[in-house]
């Protein structure tokens, strides 16, 4: 056999040994789809909202209508002659400021009396609740059991009495001019000076002769006449009381209902 023809059978025989074993030395890559549903590591986890809250019951945005609607209603229920609208009503002015909980409202008047309404039990009190104080106008002429609490101390100790009687006889003066026709064109209590209340004062307490019920304060007017007036029965009346006269002017010009008495011979 000659050279040519062993190199061509070595060669034959390493191209049978290739195809038999296969390439070893070489991978084939493929084009495979990445799995789905599985996020990539470098994927930022999502972030969580912090839980809200609701706003505070005492904030500015406060629904105050159910409290002045039983404020109103609870007003009815008092005296019109203290409570009638005018400049010298203590609600006149006044306003809701704040929830103190929930259901009860704080009220201050005109007269910076604090009041606390109360929804939820119907009642209106002073700043303390039903056991505390409560302002002297709405103790005296508005009824207790919807203004719950006792008469409110002054800051010396004095009991509000004596701001009442003064407050009953100057609202119960004016109605005095509106109970009589005028004389000659004048009017006996119209603040000029032929008023007989105008420089006059109280001077004194004294007691109602009845347990528990409030005193009796003495008037003086400017011609020395006295009176009496009595804060709990809304009356005035002469220095001998009920069945005692009522001193002029006042016996002439003033409703018997509120200025009780005899007519002064």
């Amino acid at each position: 056999m000659s050279r040519l023809s062993k190199l061509l059978l070595l060669a034959l025989f390493a191209a049978l040994v290739l195809a038999a074993c296969g390439d070893s030395g070489t991978t084939e890559t493929t084009d495979a789809p990445a799995p789905t549903g599985i996020p990539a590591a470098t994927t930022e986890a999502p972030t969580t909202e912090p839980p809200t809250t609701g706003p505070p019951t005492t904030d500015a945005s406060t629904d105050f209508s159910a409290a002045q609607t039983l404020f109103d209603q609870s007003l009815q229920g008092c005296d019109p002659t203290y409570f009638d609208g005018s400049t010298t009503d203590p609600t006149v002015g006044g306003g809701f400021t704040e929830e103190v909980s929930p259901g009860v409202y704080r009220y201050v008047d005109a007269e910076g009396t604090e009041l606390l309404v109360d929804v939820n039990a119907g009642v209106v009190t002073g700043p303390d609740g039903p056991e505390g104080h409560i302002g002297q106008f709405y103790s005296f002429w508005c009824p207790p059991e919807v203004f719950v609490g006792t008469v409110l101390e002054g800051e010396n100790g004095d009991d509000g009495f004596a701001q009442a009687a003064e407050f009953f006889f100057t609202k119960a003066l004016p109605a005095c001019n509106a109970y009589s026709l005028e004389i000659d064109g004048t009017e006996p209590f119209d603040g000029s000076a032929d008023d007989p209340t105008v420089g006059g004062e109280f001077t004194e307490e004294m007691d109602s002769g009845h347990p528990g019920r409030p005193p009796l304060y003495l008037f003086v007017d400017s011609a020395g006449t006295e009176l009496l007036v009595d804060v709990a029965g809304e009356i005035v009346t002469g220095i001998d009381g009920e069945e005692g006269a009522m001193p002029r002017p006042y016996a002439f010009w003033c409703s018997p209902e509120v200025f009780v008495g005899t007519l002064d011979e």
